[in-house]
């Protein structure tokens, strides 16, 4: 899993969540390529289309085939009061909007970074408005998908209710509760693959 937070320029933050498939040596290559080319593109053009677009050609002229990196990309605008991402295949991060007292996924854009034949493929973008009291919740398959000792997972349910119960709490409040009930789930059972979790509230 890789996730990262930049300031970008005119009162701008983007906010990047990444899981490469597999594990070891060039699972963390694809990481550490994904990185280093999106610390280099946002300084030519930050939009979530460039980037991906920039991510995904980088990453797909590796030498290792056959890894793939869901990713989702997002920029706020706290000017404007908008939010931008694309999402090529990652876990549907979520929104909460407090004027509309409602939770919705940030759906796919696009299809995962990687994959064999479109490296050039061109990416798309969404935009939706990010205003004081909204929430968003960006995570790795790894806490959804986490099982306790009977092989039940956690679930997209869980985290639902956990977000829109403490909806009105901190960002830092909200990744503290969302982990203790997985912890909580869990109850000591190995899990196989990594926990990653983001939290951001507009204030």
């Amino acid at each position: 899993d890789y996730y990262d937070c930049l300031l970008l320029e005119d009162d701008k933050l983007g906010i990047i969540i990444c899981d490469v498939t597999g594990h070891g040596f060039y699972s963390g290559l694809f990481v550490a390529m994904a990185k280093s080319c999106l610390h280099t593109q946002v300084k030519i053009d930050y939009s979530p289309q460039k980037v991906m677009e920039a991510m995904n050609h980088a990453i797909s002229l590796s030498m290792k085939r056959g890894l793939l990196m869901p990713c989702c990309y997002i920029v706020i605008d706290c000017r404007t009061n908008i939010l931008t991402y694309s999402n090529a295949g990652h876990p549907c991060p979520y929104h909460y909007s407090l004027s509309t007292n409602s939770l919705e996924q940030l759906s796919p854009t696009d299809n995962i970074l990687g994959i064999r034949g479109f490296e050039e493929t061109k990416f798309t973008k969404e935009e939706r408005t990010w205003e004081e009291g909204d929430l968003l919740v960006l995570y790795s398959d790894g806490i959804t998908e986490a099982e306790d000792a009977n092989e039940e997972l956690f679930g997209d349910e869980r985290l639902e209710k956990i977000i829109l119960e403490n909806s009105e709490k901190s960002a830092t409040y909200i990744k503290d509760c969302i982990l203790n009930a997985l912890s909580v789930h869990c109850r000591g059972t190995a899990q196989s693959d990594d926990i990653t979790l983001v939290v951001a509230k507009a204030m």
